[in-house]
């Protein structure tokens, strides 16, 4: 009969811990970090394909030949890896408001860098044509043998102007200009083709230059800047931050699971020891006790095996203690980080929120159980918060109790021999 009782708790406790342990690790597994670590690992390499952009955009600037194929090659291996951003990151279920607004206006800076590129490379073409062709166009019209001296001396000058405003942009520089075409071109009225022809083609390249350049030089600084670099450090560190956060979680899911795990063994040696010491005792029967007490008074037996009765007793509670040390430690530990759990509702849709919560209400009820299974076997051994009392009780009740409780009459066919025997 004790067996089975000692058998039932300990299948008891090992469902529950094993319950506890089961969501634990269903809870780890739904807080993955590794969505975080591909985010991070995504902006880096936007990072570093922005950096090599900005240098790529900068040698075509500097090359009057280069052509612009190597910057448009960039646009598809940018929109891929800003895909795969927005995916990793909007694919974490518990995804901070905050961190997703900073994902989004990320990926907009990334776009008005690409639209500045763009922009640059229009104006840039349109720039580089007419600053090739503007000193062709000039010694053109010096040379026609219809160009008078002023008409010759007043293009190749605006010419140099021009070719300087090109190297420093400014409204000044530009306000001369203006007013030097306007000289020149009230010069060329009346001239005859094909005077007339190379005066209005350099002319043209001209107002393109002083139109162009200062816009086309305020793009290509944006588009070289280091904003990207700033806002990818920003994020990187934003997504750390989170990624950080489960890392511990995590690691406290797994330190519950292990403690469970602690515990489970504990229990077990624990009923293993009680058995062994159960099955090392000769067993009786309610009449071979009644007929021992009947052959020898109670005083004279207790006095050969008093000691042996407290030291077995002291043992007992002695691994008692420990297990509920280990049981109340493992509960509490558990007990907070079921407590530290959010919202169901925050991050489940609504046909699982109820299953959900039921599923954590459950353990949350039988972390409870498992606290108070601790503190009984703390009252046990001793250690306990509440008074253990002690009192006289009568052997023959005892069995009756028994009987009662185990339906024994139910399964068999049972005798009973009470007889007068002392309370103990």
């Amino acid at each position: 009969m004790k067996h089975n009782r000692v058998l039932s708790v300990g299948w008891g406790v090992t469902a529950l811990l094993v319950a506890v342990a089961l969501v634990l690790w269903q809870l780890a597994r739904s807080n993955d970090p590794a969505d975080y670590r591909s985010s991070i690992a995504e902006v880096r390499a936007i990072q570093q394909l922005a950096a090599d952009w900005s240098i790529e955009t900068a040698r075509v600037r500097s090359d009057p030949l280069a052509d612009f194929d190597s910057l448009a090659a960039f646009i598809p291996r940018m929109d891929q890896l800003k895909q795969n951003l927005v995916n990793a990151v909007w694919g974490i279920p518990d995804v901070p408001d905050r961190l997703s607004n900073e994902v989004s206006a990320y990926v907009n800076a990334l776009e008005a860098r690409e639209e500045r590129i763009e922009r640059f490379k229009t104006g840039y073409a349109i720039t580089r044509n007419s600053a090739r062709y503007l000193p062709l166009a000039a010694s053109t019209i010096v040379q026609s043998p219809d160009a008078d001296a002023e008409l010759s001396n007043g293009i190749s000058a605006l010419a140099n102007d021009i070719n300087a405003y090109l190297a420093a942009p400014s409204e000044n520089a530009k306000g001369r200009l203006t007013v030097a075409i306007e000289h020149l071109s009230g010069l060329a009225d009346g001239r005859q083709p094909p005077l007339r022809d190379h005066l209005t083609n350099f002319f043209a390249h001209a107002e393109v230059l002083m139109e162009q350049q200062a816009p086309t030089s305020e793009l290509f600084s944006q588009a070289t800047s280091g904003d990207i670099s700033d806002l990818s450090s920003q994020l990187i560190n934003g997504l750390g931050i989170e990624l950080a956060k489960k890392e511990k979680l995590n690691a406290n899911y797994l330190n519950g699971i292990l403690g469970t795990g602690g515990v489970l063994t504990l229990t077990w040696i624990a009923i293993g020891a009680v058995r062994l010491r159960s099955g090392q005792e000769p067993e009786a029967t309610a009449a071979a006790v009644i007929e021992a007490d009947a052959a020898a008074p109670l005083a004279s037996r207790a006095s050969g095996d008093g000691w042996a009765a407290a030291m077995d007793l002291l043992q007992h509670r002695i691994l008692s203690q420990e297990v509920a040390a280990r049981m109340a430690e493992a509960a509490e530990g558990i007990g907070e980080e079921l407590s530290r759990l959010p919202n169901p509702g925050n991050a489940i849709p609504g046909d699982d929120y109820n299953g959900a919560l039921r599923e954590l209400t459950a353990v949350r009820e039988q972390v409870e159980q498992l606290e108070g299974l601790a503190n009984h076997l703390s009252s046990y051994a001793g250690t306990g918060g509440s008074e253990v009392s002690y009192t006289l009780v009568d052997l023959n009740d005892c069995v009756r109790d028994v009987l009662e409780m185990a339906d024994a009459e139910d399964a068999a066919e049972v005798t009973t021999e009470f007889g007068d025997v002392p309370e103990i």
